[in-house]
């Protein structure tokens, strides 16, 4: 690690942001080349085999109430609509069980790691019907939701480079430039 780098980090705002999303100088190291460190590559794998799971399941059932339908209903005009949505309902679940394929390779990978670069945006939405509050950040195009704890790190319009994952655009790290 290069004295540069210790000095970017040895800020109050920096590890205050370390903690709120968390991660690490490893992370942050890792994510500036443009991968995954090893933590972030345990948890992500775990989000991608879920999402791979539910989209098998999905799937399945689908399949399963599709071919139900084709064999109880075939010569009923009014089942064709139910049919075709069971079709289009397991060509969806397929498309998921592919793309969950493709990010969990990628994450075993340690690859995709997107850069965004910008002042942060902070928004706080408050419902009166007393849902929980919603936070988010939006940097450039980028837009991501938050926890309380990583929303009160963020200090806003600080120019950053952020580092983030495109499974559910999950932010990895952040460093501040200049």
């Amino acid at each position: 690690m290069s004295d540069l780098t210790l000095a970017k980090i040895n800020t109050p705002e920096m590890r205050n942001l370390m903690r709120g999303i968390p991660f690490t100088i490893e992370d942050l190291d890792a994510n500036d080349e443009g991968f995954l460190s090893a933590r972030q590559i345990t948890e992500l794998k775990a989000k991608t085999d879920l999402y791979t799971a539910l989209g098998v399941l999905a799937a399945f059932m689908s399949f399963c109430l599709a071919t139900i339908l084709f064999y109880l209903a075939n010569d009923v005009a009014t089942m064709t609509a139910l049919k075709i949505i069971s079709l289009i309902v397991f060509a969806v679940s397929m498309f998921a069980v592919t793309l969950g394929l493709k990010l969990g390779r990628r994450v075993r990978r340690g690859s995709g790691v997107k850069t965004v670069e910008g002042k942060a945006e902070l928004s706080l939405s408050v419902s009166t019907t007393g849902e929980a509050p919603v936070y988010s950040l939006r940097i450039g195009g980028a837009e991501f939701l938050l926890t309380k704890e990583a929303y009160l790190s963020f200090a806003p319009g600080e120019y950053r480079v952020y580092y983030y994952q495109l499974i559910g655009k999950v932010l990895l790290s952040a460093e501040k430039t200049g």
